[in-house]
C-alpha cells in the first residue's frame, strides 16, 4: 500500500466531519447568533417590527429606511437585519414589500426565568399563547435574562413535553439583576 492511497483529498475531511455533525445532536453557539444584526440597535429593529404590526398591506423598504436610517451605514445594517428576521421566518417579502408572516412557529415575546432550568416564553400574540407553557432549554437561550423581549423559533417538544421553543434574537434587554459576591 502506497502513501497515496492513504492521503486525504482537501474535502475529504470536511465531508465526514458532515456527516458525524449531522448524526450528533445540534446546538447552536451563542456567539455566532446575532453577528448579522450586530451593528443595528435592537431598538431600531423593534421599530421596524412596531410599524409593521399597524400596517396590513406591509411597508416598503424605501418606507421602513425612511425614518430609521440616519446614515449609509445603518440602511446597510436595516437591510441586514431584515434579511435576518426573514431568514428566521418572523418577516415574508412580497413583492417589494416587506410583511409580517403570521406563523405559530417564529413570534416575539417575553423570557421568563423561574430557577435554573424551569425557563417559558411567553409570546407578544393571545393567539399564540394557547396550551401549555412554551419551555426554553438552558442551553438555547443564547444569552437571553429573563424580561428580556426575543425573537424565538417554537416546535413540538418530544414526549409529553408540549411545545418548546430556540431564541433566535435578542430585541430589547429586561432588567438584570445579578446576585452574588464578586471576588
Amino acid at each position: 500500500a502506497s502513501s497515496a492511497s492513504v492521503a486525504r483529498t482537501p474535502g475529504s475531511a470536511r465531508r465526514s466531519s458532515r456527516r458525524q455533525w449531522r448524526g450528533a445532536r445540534h446546538r447552536r453557539k451563542p456567539a455566532a447568533v446575532n453577528r448579522s444584526a450586530a451593528s443595528i440597535s435592537p431598538e431600531k429593529i423593534e421599530n421596524v417590527l412596531r410599524r409593521l404590526e399597524e400596517t396590513q398591506e406591509g411597508l416598503s423598504l424605501e418606507e421602513l429606511l425612511g425614518e430609521e436610517a440616519e446614515s449609509e451605514r445603518e440602511e446597510r445594517a436595516i437591510v441586514q437585519g431584515l434579511t435576518r428576521l426573514q431568514g428566521i421566518g418572523l418577516l415574508r417579502r412580497v413583492g417589494a414589500r416587506y410583511l409580517l408572516a403570521r406563523s405559530k412557529r417564529v413570534s416575539t415575546g417575553l423570557l421568563r426565568l423561574r430557577g435554573r432550568k424551569r425557563i417559558f416564553f411567553v409570546p407578544d400574540r393571545e393567539e399564540d399563547r394557547v396550551g401549555s407553557p412554551i419551555r426554553i432549554a438552558p442551553e438555547d437561550l443564547l444569552g437571553a435574562y429573563d424580561g428580556d423581549r426575543v425573537v424565538a423559533s417554537v416546535r413540538p417538544g418530544g414526549g409529553t413535553q408540549g411545545l418548546q421553543a430556540l431564541v433566535e434574537m435578542i430585541l430589547r434587554r429586561g432588567r438584570l439583576l445579578i446576585v452574588g459576591r464578586l471576588h
